[in-house]
């Protein structure tokens, strides 16, 4: 079943009003009042949607990331690799001053942990997709966090270090360090 178009159109305002909003004044200094204002919809509306704007920020995140899934592993014939890594890195190099501003400067612990939690059950889903890991065994929960962090950490290089690395090169660096098989 399809969302109503109404609900839509007012997710789409109220995400077109979040990222403009990044832009000009950071996350951290976005409140809900100030952003259901610029969406033109009434505080109680973003509540109807949304329990916190986190929520919003990563609305539809890990669905986008889980639509990579299939993709072949550029850098492994045949061996397995985390297929969610280059398209995230591709767009966060198409995308810097949004990364910069909601993941790499001074995000709020919530996003840190949000964003650490969608990685890791992204990966976690890879693993277990490709029996990679035993599903049933603890340690591989924290294997797929393990992965998360490695990620974050990799791209926070890649950011603060200025590197001249293409997301390709990066990715490459990314699956020698965290992929095996």
């Amino acid at each position: 079943m399809s969302e109503d178009p109404r609900v839509a159109r007012t997710k789409r305002r109220l995400k077109t009003a979040l990222l403009e909003m990044i832009d000009e004044v950071g996350y951290e200094q976005i409140t809900i009042e100030r952003l259901a204002e610029r969406a033109d919809v009434a505080r109680s509306t973003f509540y109807t949607h949304y329990g916190a704007k986190e929520d919003l920020l990563f609305d539809g995140f890990e669905a986008w990331l889980r639509s990579f899934a299939g993709a072949p592993c550029p850098h492994r014939d045949g061996g397995f690799c985390f297929r969610f890594s280059l398209p995230l890195l591709r767009h966060g190099a198409a995308q810097k001053a949004f990364f910069r501003n909601t993941i790499l400067r001074g995000p709020s612990h919530r996003v840190r942990r949000r964003l650490k939690e969608v990685l890791a059950a992204v990966a976690w889903g890879e693993m277990a997709s490709r029996d990679v890991v035993d599903p049933e065994a603890a340690p591989a929960e924290g294997r797929a966090f393990a992965v998360a962090g490695a990620f974050l950490g990799l791209l926070e290089w890649w950011f603060d270090e200025g590197r001249a690395l293409a997301p390709e090169e990066v990715d490459r660096v990314f699956q020698e360090a965290v992929a095996r098989g």
